[in-house]
């Protein structure tokens, strides 16, 4: 399989909540919206983003950081809201 663009290799970026056995921290990606962002489309959206900007950096991975005094990965500052992950190179999974 040949890979042409970023949304090819954002296609690969996998998502984790928990940290793999091994890897190193690339940067940090962030995606806003003001959209209704508990809309399951507008998650999927912002989540999507995420795994561009990753993929532009070389990144394999997105391990999702509580963004949230609740614990959520969404933060909501009253206009906008905001996903927020470390853009990673897992080495072991």
């Amino acid at each position: 399989m040949f890979l042409e663009s970023i949304a090819d290799l954002a296609f690969l970026v996998k998502l984790y909540l928990e940290s793999p056995q091994e890897y190193e921290i690339i940067g940090i990606v962030e995606s806003s919206s003001d959209v209704e962002i508990f809309s399951q489309a507008a998650r999927d959206r912002t989540i999507e983003e995420l795994k561009v900007q990753a993929a532009k950096i070389g990144a394999n991975g997105i391990l999702i950081t509580d963004t949230s005094s609740e614990g959520s990965i969404w933060s909501d500052d009253g206009q906008t809201k905001t996903a927020k992950g470390r853009a990673i190179f897992v080495i072991k999974e």
